[in-house]
């Protein structure tokens, strides 16, 4: 299957089926697709650590335009950090509160599909609810979503 590597940074692609374009996900993208993968990567967006411009709003441009890339069924898996609170670590990555994606405008085009976390011991918990990762009071864990594209 060929695969679409989209990142900000000019790099090398010499794998076989992997198609590389430097992009800026937070300035649009010019694709459709059936399918987007965002895993550990939203949380840097806007913090100008890998050649990206400072932009206190990349997260959520960007979020908004890997929602509106995705074909209607489509699926997108994003993980990113969560906590007990949206915050930025210094200028390394943000950590969201498990909920708050739901709360993005971008979101009310998606429907969860799947949720499961890693909790600050490490372990994981697969195919559950975001609400008992709110209740496993979480400094600094991992989100990971399934979303299907509804509109």
């Amino acid at each position: 299957m060929e695969v679409e590597f989209v990142d900000i940074r000019a790099l090398d692609s010499t794998c076989k089926n992997i198609a590389f374009s430097q992009h800026d996900v937070m300035k649009g993208l010019s694709l459709r697709t059936p399918s987007i993968s965002c895993l550990n990567v939203i949380e840097h967006f806007g913090l100008g650590r890998y050649e990206d411009p400072i932009d206190p709003e990349g997260h959520l441009r960007g979020f908004r335009n890997m929602v509106n890339a995705l074909e209607s069924g489509g699926t997108f898996f994003i993980s990113f950090p969560i906590g007990g609170q949206d915050r930025v670590d210094f200028n390394a990555h943000r950590v969201f509160h498990p909920e708050s994606i739901l709360s993005r405008p971008s979101a009310e085009e998606l429907t969860l599909t799947d949720f499961a976390f890693v909790d600050d011991a490490g372990d994981l918990h697969p195919s559950t609810s975001i609400e008992e990762a709110v209740a496993a009071d979480i400094s600094f864990g991992c989100g990971i979503y399934t979303f299907t594209k509804t509109v």
